[in-house]
């Protein structure tokens, strides 16, 4: 491919990059209300479609980041191959850092929405499904908005894989003590 057509290649994808964004964040914002937990949860039940078209968009999102990335590499490799290249790991950075952050978020809110749903017939399975909604809801409005508290649970996840790696066998006791030992005493105390 000539410098000219890998140009026209990045800037319509940069533009089908902010089209597929603007798009993904009306429906995204506009399908989880607003006000309190109930609400938002009552929001994403009735636009569930509207979801899924936005996890599309995200995906999309992402898949143009990438070509855009691609793009501007092999426009750019040869007269600058450091820039280059370091276009092509931040497009690529970005790609997996908002994918992942947007299907998270939004594998979150379908995880909630869906056992919402199920739980209906019984008060107790609901006031679960409420109660795990809850908590996941918070736990992304305290980490995600503030750049910094985003850190916290990967350095924890780091620091457990460090032990993990030194002492194999704590795995397993980590692994049973907090999915199993642990619910067992909350329920008992309880």
């Amino acid at each position: 491919m000539t410098r000219a057509v890998v140009a026209r290649v990045a800037g319509a994808t940069f533009l089908l990059y902010i089209a597929v964004k603007v798009a993904g964040s009306i429906l995204f914002e506009g399908s989880i209300g607003s006000g309190v937990a109930a609400s938002r949860l009552a929001a994403v039940a009735a636009h569930a479609s509207d979801l899924r078209i936005a996890t599309v968009l995200a995906l999309a999102n992402c898949v143009c980041a990438l070509v855009m990335g691609a793009s501007l590499y092999f426009y750019t490799r040869s007269s600058h191959a450091e820039l280059s290249t370091f276009v092509l790991i931040c497009r690529t950075g970005e790609a997996v850092l908002f994918g992942v952050y947007a299907l998270g978020i939004i594998a979150v809110v379908f995880m909630a929405t869906s056992s919402t749903q199920a739980s209906r017939d019984t008060d107790a399975a609901f006031v679960v499904a409420i109660a795990h909604t809850t908590f996941n809801l918070l736990g992304i409005l305290i980490f995600y908005p503030v750049p910094m508290l985003r850190r916290i649970p990967v350095a924890i996840a780091e620091w457990t894989a460090e032990i993990g790696a030194r002492r194999r066998s704590l795995i397993a006791v980590y692994i049973i003590g907090v999915f199993f030992v642990l619910p067992i005493v909350i329920l008992f105390i309880t």
